[in-house]
C-alpha cells in the first residue's frame, strides 16, 4: 500500500528507517536516485497498516536487542532486500491479471491516478522525485487514452 499511496521507488522503500517516518504528519523522508532527499506523503489508511505491521514485527524475538531502525525487516530483523520485495509485490499483483506488474507498476499507478484526478504534471514531477519533466510525461499517455475514450462515449460528436 505504501508504494501506491506515496509513489516511492523500490530502493527508496527498502531503505526507509523508522526515524524517517513522521506519523503525525503522514510524511516520510526518503533518499532517491543520487542520494537526493525528498519528502513523500501517505494516507491515513496506509498509516494504520504501517502501525499494524510495526505491532506484528515487535512480536518477533530479539527485535528490541537487534533493533536496526529499518521499517521493512524479515523474521531475523534484517532489512528486506529488493528481490524479496519484488517477489512479494509481483505475487500479489499477478492475481489481478494486469498487462504488467511489479513495484514500478504501483509507482506508475500512483502517477496515473494523480493525473486522472487533475493534479498538475509539475506537482507529480515533484512527488515522484523526477529531475526532468520528460521523465514524468511518460505517465500522461494513459490519461490521454482515457480522455479519448471519454470523448468517444460522451461528446456529441463522439462514437456513442
Amino acid at each position: 500500500m505504501l508504494f501506491f499511496s506515496s509513489g516511492v521507488r523500490l530502493n527508496e522503500l527498502i531503505s526507509i528507517k523508522l526515524s524517517d517516518i513522521d506519523f503525525s504528519n503522514n510524511k516520510i523522508k526518503v533518499f532517491g536516485k543520487g542520494k537526493k532527499q525528498r519528502i513523500v506523503n501517505f494516507d491515513n489508511h496506509t498509516k494504520d497498516l504501517m502501525i499494524q505491521y510495526l505491532k506484528v514485527i515487535e512480536k518477533y524475538p530479539l527485535v528490541k536487542k537487534l533493533y536496526n531502525d529499518n521499517l521493512f525487516v524479515n523474521k531475523k530483523n534484517k532489512a528486506l532486500k529488493e528481490r524479496k520485495v519484488q517477489t512479494i509485490v509481483m505475487n500479489n499483483l499477478r492475481q489481478l491479471n494486469l498487462a504488467s506488474y511489479g513495484p514500478h507498476t504501483l509507482r506508475h499507478s500512483f502517477a496515473t491516478h494523480l493525473l486522472n484526478s487533475g493534479v498538475s504534471i509539475n506537482a507529480i514531477q515533484s512527488l515522484l522525485g523526477h529531475e526532468s519533466l520528460s521523465s514524468t510525461q511518460i505517465y500522461t499517455h494513459v490519461t490521454i487514452g482515457g480522455l479519448k475514450e471519454t470523448i468517444k462515449k460522451s461528446h456529441p460528436r463522439g462514437e456513442k
